[in-house]
This record gives structure tokens, sequence and C-alpha cells, in this order.
């Protein structure tokens, strides 16, 4: 094969002989499932398998977040679980940080958790409206998240 590849194949992934590494180490298979699904299946990359593990760690996280917060709270009630407010804030504290990466989530929840327990407890009054305003400010100026922000400067942010 020649050392180009071929034109399906624009990372060149494909040469056997050619570590699968991308940038400071990291395995490209992840990036190349995303973006690239036929070239990485053609690479010889496993993509249910990948997928199916991604799934699973996903669910994984999601399952201790609940577990923690079901410890949390120690009584479930329907109106708590299930309440549009509980599931809102769980999509904005993800837009928030940015969806796109790992601490983006955790970022959006520190942030927007401690601004939810500064305002709503102090002035509860002038709380929708406060975080409606960040939110708008958000969606306006960085639609991709707080953490882009930083990519933007050229850090690498998992």
């Amino acid at each position: 094969m020649s050392r180009a590849g071929f034109a399906g194949d624009p990372l060149g992934v494909t040469e056997k002989s050619r570590p699968n590494r991308g940038r400071r180490g990291a395995p490209v298979t992840r990036r190349l499932i995303v973006i690239y699904t036929v070239s990485a299946a053609m690479a010889g990359v496993n993509v249910v398998k990948m997928r199916v593990i991604a799934w699973l760690a996903s669910a994984l996280v999601a399952g201790l977040a609940g577990g923690i917060y079901a410890w949390y709270v120690s009584v479930f009630y329907p109106d708590n679980v299930f309440s549009g407010e509980f599931s809102i804030f769980a999509i904005v504290f993800a837009l928030f940080g940015g969806v796109a990466t790992i601490t983006g989530p955790i970022v959006g929840v520190l942030i927007l958790y401690g601004v939810y327990n500064l305002i709503g407890f102090t002035t509860p009054q002038y709380f929708q409206l406060i975080y409606g305003l960040l939110i708008m400010g958000l969606v306006l100026f960085l639609p991709t998240g707080l953490v882009s922000l930083a990519t933007r400067r050229g850090w690498r942010v998992p």
C-alpha cells in the first residue's frame, strides 16, 4: 500500500506499519469512529464494538451519577425525579460547559450549580431572571459552551 493510503482514508490510518496514534500519543480510534466511520471499519477497527463500549461507559457514568443523587436525596418521588426542572437542569448544565468534551459538563455543573445555590437561596425572586440572562448570553456569545474559550486559546481540553 502506498504511503498516502487511499482516497477513502483521509487520515491515512489504513497502513499497518504506522502506529494508530494521534497528537501526544492519544489514540485516534475515537475520532475515526465519530467522523470517518467507513474508513475506520476499512482500517480494521470494530466500529460496532467500539460504539457499544462508548455507550456502556456513558451509561456507567450516568448510573453512578443517579446513584449518588439517590444517596443524596434518600427518598425518591416521581414528582422529584421526573420533573421538568430536573431534566432541564441536566441539559442546561451540559450545554453551558460544552458537550463535545468530558470536562465541559463538569465545568457547567460546577458554575451553574454554584450560581443556583448562591442566587436561589439569597434572592429566589430574581433567580429565574438571572439564570435566564446567563443562559441567553451563553447561547448568543458562546454556542459551543464555556470550554470553547479554552480551545480557542489553543489549550487541549479532554
